[in-house]
């Protein structure tokens, strides 16, 4: 079974648990980087509601995902390449970014 496989037959709840702690956010602290409460973050993660709109909007926001991955557990391969980059420290993600711009630079001058 694939990630995105695994990531699809978790319930949104389990979703947002698994990205949450991937970035070693408390549910208090999500909470407050989405402006509601704790117990409702408590609700999410176990399935009992599903968050509005606007929650899931900022949801995806503060847990740097997309609203495919979030909703339905569905994401490429680069989506998932580029939520691994944006977890790196910021000088990593500078790297990275350099050489994907000498290689895209590099492919464009082959392609003219």
């Amino acid at each position: 079974m694939t990630k995105t496989e695994k990531f699809a037959v978790m319930t949104l709840g389990k979703r947002i648990q698994i990205l949450r702690e991937g970035k070693g956010l408390t549910m208090t602290k999500l909470a407050q980087l989405v402006g509601i409460s704790q117990a409702q973050i408590s609700y999410y993660e176990r399935d009992l509601q599903s968050p509005g709109f606007d929650v899931m909007m900022k949801l995806i926001k503060v847990l740097e995902t997309t609203p495919e991955y979030l909703a339905f557990g569905e994401s490429s391969e680069l989506d998932e390449a580029i939520a691994k980059v944006k977890s790196l420290p910021e000088k990593e993600q500078s790297l990275v970014l350099q050489f994907l711009n000498w290689r895209i630079a590099l492919e464009t001058s082959h392609t003219n």
